[in-house]
């Protein structure tokens, strides 16, 4: 189905032909991963509440597929990452790079890892700073059950501002369904691979091994900052800096991902001012630049 902005149409017919077969591996355990809960109803009520862009569209699952085989041209997301964890649409281009360079499925994250993101995007954007790719490295190491092959971005010890998060969420990855791949699902499209589970994870090395000197004190301001409680960030809260953050123009692109590669800078002047839209912002703390664009539970 295809969302109009204000309405649901049926989406061009799919050919049979691009539907994925099993990628089955050896020595994987599969029973965790059960038929999708998720309705044309439950997802139509969903994307109501979550107001996606218009040319947003969607397929339900059937009952021998997994979130490892959406259909070509789709990808697998978890109704929990949204009515649970604040994700909203598009997917920001960060979390798709960050897969990306991981060599993993978006099917593959986590929900606690989602919370993670979201919260730290909420974070740096009270600090006037824009989340990006190579911060997210920084401040999080990847983490994957192999028993389930779900991933997820785990805090730093030394960077855990974060408290108060569920430890493990049960059934988190039952509802799940298929979204089409494009400028209305994900800021940036190009940065999905494809949907099979790959449990060879890369451990990249961090940035601040050569980043740049407002990159260093952009992590320093995130550091400092006194431990947040989940509970605590609020809905209205994460969206209004969602909002504002899927507003602000960079006024430099990200430079080439590539390991040894250095950051860019962000002109913060260009960017809107959070503070007026959070509610309690965090005072004291602030950067010169950053460099990137856009934004795992066990």
């Amino acid at each position: 189905m295809r969302w109009m902005g204000t309405d649901f149409e049926f989406d061009e017919q799919i050919d049979p032909e691009q539907e994925r077969c099993f990628s089955v591996k050896k020595n994987q355990k599969w029973e965790n991963h059960l038929p999708t809960k998720s309705t044309f109803k439950s997802v139509r009520r969903l994307i109501l509440q979550t107001s996606p862009p218009a040319g947003f569209s969607f397929l339900i699952p059937a009952n021998h597929q997994r979130p490892w085989t959406p259909r070509a041209g789709y990808a697998c997301v978890y109704k929990y990452w949204f009515n649970n964890c604040s994700l909203r649409w598009p997917l920001p281009e960060f979390l798709t790079t960050y897969c990306s360079r991981q060599k993993i499925a978006l099917g593959q994250y986590t929900a606690n890892g989602i919370r993670i993101l979201v919260t730290l995007t909420v974070l740096a954007a009270q600090l006037g700073i824009k989340m990006s790719v190579h911060l997210f490295e920084e401040l999080t190491t990847p983490s994957i059950t192999l028993k389930t092959w779900f991933f997820y971005g785990k805090m730093v010890p030394k960077y855990n501002v974060i408290t108060g998060k569920p430890s493990k969420v049960n059934f988190w990855n039952q509802p799940y369904f298929y979204v089409k791949i494009n400028e209305a699902s994900f800021e940036d499209p190009l940065e999905i691979l494809n949907g099979y589970f790959n449990a060879n994870i890369d451990r990249l090395s961090k940035w601040s091994q050569g980043g740049s000197q407002s990159f260093l004190e952009e992590v320093e301001a995130i550091r400092t900052l006194s431990h947040q409680h989940w509970p605590d960030i609020s809905k209205s809260r994460i969206q209004a800096a969602l909002n504002r953050i899927n507003r602000a123009e960079t006024a430099a692109e990200v430079p080439s991902l590539s390991r040894r590669q250095r950051m860019g800078k962000l002109n913060l002047a260009s960017l809107p001012s959070y503070t007026d839209t959070i509610v309690t912002p965090v005072h004291g703390h602030g950067s010169s630049g950053g460099s990137g664009k856009g934004f795992k539970c066990r």
